[in-house]
């Protein structure tokens, strides 16, 4: 009999995530996520609606801090070690966002610790990490340049896993915005450049299968399109001498 798979989602929003691991044919063992009403949107479609979660006895079914759910249950999550397929989600991405103010001193990027330490609890065998594209970039401070993205890859091998991440631009896949994303997969004993591999390959058929258009705009294109306005703004300034200097004839 084939073993079920099955994930923890942390920093789980109302549950979008877990939505398409649900769809996928997962099975979620517990979802975890602070903001009150984020997790009573989540507990509705994908608990009361739907019994999706198991949920262990141990933890109550409600919103959780994850610093807390790890101090107060440090053994309880050692003792999933070797049962949990997956652990996937997010810290807060505000503080990377590089629409925000990105200050390297905002509170909420130090809870991509308290990922890598929930990790490190549970060792699971798989790990889907998501952020924005700014999780990429450097904070520079007096003490020097720090990349996060860099930070959790580090960490995650140290936990003997082997790691990749890519940037995905989201329209790619029918979103309507361009919106790229930071997604990092790590495995132990599997290569999860794979998963990026099948990812391309598979776009157009999953696409087509949703009903939906998605473009992707080759490279080429793109440095077309900048020669192109640089061609249109050299000559908007030419244009422009030329009117000026007509004007004082």
């Amino acid at each position: 009999m084939e073993k079920a798979l099955n994930y923890i989602d942390i920093f789980a929003g109302c549950g979008g995530l877990s939505t398409g691991l649900f769809n996928a044919g997962w099975h979620g063992l517990f979802a975890v996520e602070k903001n009150a009403d984020a997790f009573s949107t989540l507990k509705f479609n994908l608990i009361d609606t739907v019994p999706h979660f198991v949920w262990p006895e141990w933890l109550s079914m409600e919103a959780h801090d994850i610093n807390e759910l790890i101090s107060k249950n440090e053994d309880n999550l050692k003792a999933l070690r070797g049962h949990v397929t997956l652990v996937a989600g997010g810290p807060p991405c505000q503080g990377f966002s590089m629409a925000g103010k990105r200050n390297a001193n905002d509170q909420r990027n130090k809870l991509v610790e308290s990922y890598i330490q929930f990790i490190k609890l549970v060792a699971p065998q798989v790990i889907i990490f998501e952020n924005v594209h700014g999780f990429t970039v450097n904070f520079k401070d007096k003490k020097g340049a720090k990349q996060y993205s860099m930070y959790v890859e580090q960490a995650l091998t140290e936990e003997g896993y082997q790691v990749a991440h890519s940037i995905i631009d989201m329209s790619h896949f029918g979103i309507p915005q361009n919106r790229k994303r930071f997604i990092l997969v790590a495995m132990k004993g599997h290569d999860p450049k794979r998963v990026f591999a099948v990812l391309a390959e598979s776009r157009e058929a999953f696409c087509k299968e949703k009903g939906i258009k998605c473009y992707i705009f080759k490279e080429k294109m793109f440095q077309l399109i900048k020669r192109c306005i640089g061609c249109f703004a050299k000559i908007s300034v030419r244009l422009k001498r030329h009117c000026s200097q007509s004007k004082n004839m």
